[in-house]
């Protein structure tokens, strides 16, 4: 709904049969280009509605102010003709983006954190939300470990990514949640044609990020997998399921795994009509495997690894491939 000078959604909310339960207009008496949106969660139980917003101060667009954020997250709740919301921010830390996770008897939300901007990134923060009073029970924000600096740059750095992506997040029976990202990013080359030439988008998609946090706060392990792969179409990125305390990633790439330095590996993608179904497997303390599952050259079919399906029991995904008319699909299941 179209408001320039207030925030206006209208929320249709619809169960499984996808018939309409309820309806919601929702309002913030603030400029259009000051709220965005990152968020919508539904609560299976009982119907209701989580909206998280990234609300900026000042009449001003800019993040960052005298060395201080310059905005903050609002969280708001609806059901039926109740309504809550609750507004917090960190004053000398800054969170680029929240993920909401809903699950148990609190409402989570996890992203990552910068202390120079909100575009970069030095570690992770998690907010525990009670849904009764609707008050944050605690807040963390904790580093990336030296184990990933290594992993990402082959010896410990005082860095901060950019450019993370969030593919998925699940929550553990014990209160841990696992956080699955990715190095994301667009470039433009300019390709020649002899008197002439085009500017074409590559999308590339790189390094994994994934990691594992405790509900007080203490981050157990994060692991960064190298990874560079510049298609399109689906088959690149990959998908990912938690089952067990592992952290099972599908991804496709080339037979041709480089080793680096310090223990690393390096996954990369150089055709795409020649893929291999790798499954990565990060166990409870991130230690990390890989096995190919499909052979590209006994399977010539791709699959859209970045669109999987997780069933409703969540141990298991399934994929698509395609290759010209023929299509298959196929079901991977953690083993235990």
């Amino acid at each position: 709904m179209k408001d320039k000078e207030q925030e206006t959604h209208l929320i249709y909310v619809f169960d499984k049969d996808f018939k309409k339960t309820d309806e919601y207009v929702f309002t913030r008496d603030i400029k259009d280009r000051l709220f965005e949106l990152d968020n919508i969660e539904v609560d299976d139980a009982s119907g209701g509605v989580y909206l998280l917003a990234k609300v900026f101060e000042n009449d001003s667009r800019l993040t960052k102010k005298e060395n201080k954020s310059n905005y903050h997250y609002e969280i708001y709740y609806m059901l039926g003709d109740e309504k809550k919301e609750l507004s917090f921010k960190s004053e000398d830390k800054f969170i680029g983006s929240l993920m909401a996770i809903n699950g148990g008897d609190q409402l989570s939300y996890i992203g990552f954190y910068s202390e120079l901007n909100d575009w970069r990134y030095k570690g992770v923060c998690r907010f525990e939300i009670d849904p009764n009073t609707f008050e944050i029970k605690h807040n963390s924000f904790a580093p990336f470990t030296e184990q990933f600096m290594i992993d990402k740059y082959g010896e410990k750095k005082e860095k901060e990514l950019r450019n993370l992506v969030y593919r998925g997040a699940f929550k553990l029976s014990n209160g841990d949640i696992i956080l699955n990202a990715e190095e994301f990013f667009v470039t433009q080359v300019y390709v020649s044609y002899g008197m002439g030439g085009v500017w074409s988008t590559v999308l590339n998609y790189y390094d994994i990020v994934s990691l594992r946090i405790k509900e007080d706060g203490k981050l157990v392990w994060a692991r960064n997998i190298n990874k560079a792969q510049t298609l399109d179409g689906g088959r690149e990125s990959f998908s990912s399921f938690a089952h067990n305390d592992k952290n099972y990633i599908l991804i496709n790439c080339s037979d041709e795994v480089k080793q680096l330095n310090n223990n690393r590996i390096l996954f990369k993608q150089k055709r795409s009509k020649k893929m291999n179904l790798y499954a990565i497997v990060l166990d409870e303390d991130g230690n990390f495997t890989h096995q190919e599952i499909v052979d590209g050259d006994v399977n010539q079919m791709p699959f859209a690894v970045a669109k999987g399906l997780l069933t409703k029991n969540g141990n298991e995904l399934i994929l698509a491939g395609r290759n010209n008319k023929n299509k298959q699909l196929i079901k991977i299941s953690a083993t235990d």
